[in-house]
């Protein structure tokens, strides 16, 4: 693989000048305008640059391809059984996505080697976004001859898409899934539908990554913990799970802090709770009453803060939580979402609390909803 610029007076010079030195198969990664600096330091005659790459391998894969009808088996024998032996459309472009991948990390060893002897300003950043938007475009291939072909896949391998796509998980996940497992195992593991099951689950649950430390007694003391959300998330409900579990179970030594002063039930609910489970309970008005009562708890393992829901559309709500919280004692933030969100709202609500630098999401109502994939799909 080679990647090299070119800089000319126009794109179009500067793209021939890199078809006659690396030929026609380049692929065209970025192009922008460079000023030149000119005498004394002035700004000269504008420039353009083009950094291009080129992949031995695609190329030459491409050139195996004459026409559509050549990518396509034509025989009645599946093109699609998990013991492929011929090359056809649906390997050429798995093939084709493989080489992608390879041609983005090589593109990235070279782009840290060319900064070590001159400066590449934005184009490292233009160049990468390029090559994602190029593997999505591929990733979309994938997915389109996957489809067409769908009849010729193994019969179990059908039914967990058809199970996976009814549990909203991602499709381009679950497609490069399957067929990665379809190509991989021995027909005779694909032949066990609950293995399937067992393989499938191991792969999507290495994707998630889920924080433990809730479970472990903390090394700081007292270790303080703010849950915050939306309304009607079930931030209370959880704190007092939460609670529960590390007094009773675990036998902690915990805290609770109410900072939702507007909906006077939450509190009252939270506090009854805490006297039912012989927990110190405290409201709190102000940063100042925090910061004094989780001083007044040193002794503790576990400080748990509630605070008010509010609606992420409206900043001006939201600011009145964070100015509490911000530079604030508090060790971890958690925010809550309903396993019943939409993923658009999921990221919405991301995005709107993520000025408090979230340590961590913790999905409410899971029980209340049939299709969970939008939990992945946002993780």
């Amino acid at each position: 693989m080679k990647i090299k610029k070119y800089v000319a007076n126009s794109i179009k010079e500067a793209i021939l000048q890199a078809k006659q030195e690396l030929g026609e198969d380049i692929i065209i990664i970025n192009t922008k305008k460079v000023p030149k600096k000119g005498m004394f330091g002035g700004i000269a005659e504008e420039k353009y640059e083009v950094i291009v790459a080129l992949d031995t391998d695609i190329s030459q894969e491409l050139n195996t391809i004459k026409s559509p009808s050549d990518t396509i088996e034509t025989s009645s024998s599946p093109s699609y059984s998990y013991n492929r032996g011929s090359i056809s459309r649906d390997s050429y472009v798995g093939n084709l996505y493989k080489k992608f991948s390879d041609l983005q990390q090589n593109i990235n060893k070279e782009l840290k080697t060319e900064a070590k002897s001159e400066r590449f300003d934005s184009s490292i950043v233009d160049i990468k976004k390029d090559i994602k938007e190029l593997k999505t475009v591929v990733q979309k291939l994938v997915e389109i001859n996957f489809k067409e072909n769908f009849e010729h896949h193994h019969k179990n391998i059908q039914k967990w898409y058809l199970t996976l796509r009814d549990k909203e998980l991602d499709e381009t996940f679950t497609i490069q899934l399957l067929e990665k497992i379809e190509t991989k195992l021995p027909p005779e593991r694909i032949e066990d539908f609950d293995y399937l099951r067992e393989v499938i689950i191991k792969n999507i649950s290495a994707k998630i990554r889920v924080n433990k430390e809730i479970e472990e007694l903390p090394e700081k003391k007292p270790f303080t913990v703010a849950f915050i959300g939306p309304t009607g998330v079930g931030k209370t409900t959880t704190i007092a799970k939460i609670a529960s579990i590390n007094k009773i179970i675990k036998e902690r030594k915990v805290v609770l802090l109410s900072l939702d002063t507007y909906r006077i039930a939450a509190a009252e609910q939270l506090k009854t709770f805490a006297d039912i489970s012989s927990i110190p309970f405290e409201l709190c008005y102000t940063k100042e009453n925090l910061e004094n009562a989780i001083a007044k708890f040193t002794g503790f393992d576990y400080i748990f803060i509630d605070t008010a829901g509010r609606s992420p559309r409206k900043k001006e709500h939201l600011q009145e939580i964070f100015n509490i919280i911000k530079n604030s004692s508090i060790d971890r933030i958690y925010l809550l979402i309903s396993a019943t969100t939409k993923l658009k709202d999921m990221l919405m609500i991301y995005e709107n609390f993520s000025e408090l630098k979230l340590d961590g999401i913790i999905f409410t109502k899971i029980d209340e909803t049939i299709t969970l994939g939008d939990i992945f799909n946002f993780h």
